[in-house]
């Protein structure tokens, strides 16, 4: 009975700092992960916080598994104190303690090979003990008394009551042993836990100092796209009519070029008619047709001075309207300003990606419509509208 309670506690104690090893073992990977992210950060120290927990769970299974030990070797201690109490008895027969006595060095026997398995570095003391039951085999067999045995039992109980005690001894300096390095291993990992920590309130911070400047970044952005649009759609409608008044004057200067061509042809006609009136012989004819061609001449002229006036007006227009193209270079230079500080921005890595590709987008909307709305001198009129 006592060999199984000692076979079972041998082979717990071997499971036990097993899992003892593998939770280690397993732990230790999930820690020494290459991962310095803020989800990994995080992990770790969850991580560290449940090994924590698993090695305070683990000590005080230890504390109470010695203090199993502990009483199991004092009833094991009380029972044999009890089986030589009922050797001393006189009134037992010599076969009996004979039998006992066998029977009593068999376990000690069977005792001391676990025991040997059990602890491989007390060879010395198990070979010693073997001697010892080989003694007290012979005395059995050769009659001795039942004091000589009860001696002989007392200084084996003693004996190895002795040797259970350095057995504890040794248990609990490497109960101890074991709790040092674990308390060791805690301290490093509460060192490392509050190292993760400050990581990753610095994270937090730099995640917080990100977020501020993305969300400014995105709020100069709508104002700057804002603005933009607005000022594109102003200067389009004003290409719009400017584009709408240079067609309607240069169907005017048209129309003047056209009349100042006719009246040309008017006044050398008239010229002609007064060289002919000059040819005729009568006086009051050629007075009568010269006063015609006078007042005829005079009113052809006053038209050509109102038709000359009209097409000065026009062409200042036309050279006002001819100089909106600096305009349209003053917009264009604007808007590759816009595009040179917003790919500025974007080349600081605060944009988002889907922002930088519509401001991209707006941006060249913009020039085409800019460039549709060029205006350049025609080979064939003073103006035309590309």
């Amino acid at each position: 009975m006592d060999d199984q309670k000692e076979e079972s506690s041998s082979r717990s104690s071997t499971s036990i700092f097993e899992s003892l090893e593998h939770f280690r073992t397993l732990y230790s990977e999930q820690v020494q992960k290459p991962d310095d992210s803020y989800d990994g950060l995080k992990a770790r120290v969850k991580v560290l916080q449940k090994w924590v927990k698993d090695l305070t769970d683990q000590n005080d299974l230890l504390v109470k598994t010695v203090e199993e030990l502990e009483t199991d070797a004092l009833q094991r201690l009380t029972l044999l104190e009890a089986n030589i109490t009922d050797n001393q008895n006189p009134q037992i027969s010599s076969c009996n303690l004979s039998t006992k006595g066998l029977d009593q060095v068999e376990g000690l026997r069977q005792e001391l090979e676990d025991v040997k398995k059990q602890l491989s570095e007390k060879e010395k003391l198990v070979a010693k003990y073997q001697n010892r039951i080989i003694e007290l085999r012979g005395s059995i067999e050769k009659g001795r008394s039942s004091d000589e045995q009860v001696f002989v039992q007392r200084n084996v109980v003693s004996e190895l009551h002795e040797f259970n005690f350095d057995q504890e001894q040794q248990s609990h300096s490497s109960v101890k042993k074991e709790l040092e390095v674990t308390q060791t291993q805690l301290c490093h990992m509460e060192k490392e836990v509050s190292q993760l920590k400050k990581k990753l309130k610095e994270a937090d911070c730099n995640v917080k100092r990100l977020r501020s400047d993305l969300v400014a970044s995105e709020k100069n952005a709508r104002d700057m796209r804002s603005a933009l649009t607005a000022e594109v759609a102003e200067k389009h409608d004003q290409i719009l009519a400017l584009r709408r008044e240079v067609a309607a004057l240069e169907d005017l200067l048209r129309q003047a070029d056209m009349q100042t061509h006719f009246k040309d042809d008017i006044i050398k006609e008239l010229r002609k008619e007064v060289k002919v009136a000059r040819s005729k012989e009568t006086l009051v004819e050629v007075l009568g047709i010269k006063e015609r061609s006078l007042s005829h001449l005079e009113h052809l002229t006053e038209q050509l001075e109102q038709k000359e006036h009209t097409i000065g007006c026009l062409k200042n227009q036309l050279q006002q309207y001819r100089e909106a193209p600096n305009a349209l270079y003053r917009i264009r230079q604007q808007v590759d300003w816009f595009t040179e500080n917003i790919s500025q921005q974007c080349a600081s890595g605060n944009v988002p990606e889907e922002f930088k590709k519509c401001i991209t987008t707006m941006l060249e909307e913009l020039r085409e419509s800019i460039e549709c709305c060029n205006l350049v001198p025609s080979s064939t009129g003073p103006c035309k509208v590309r």
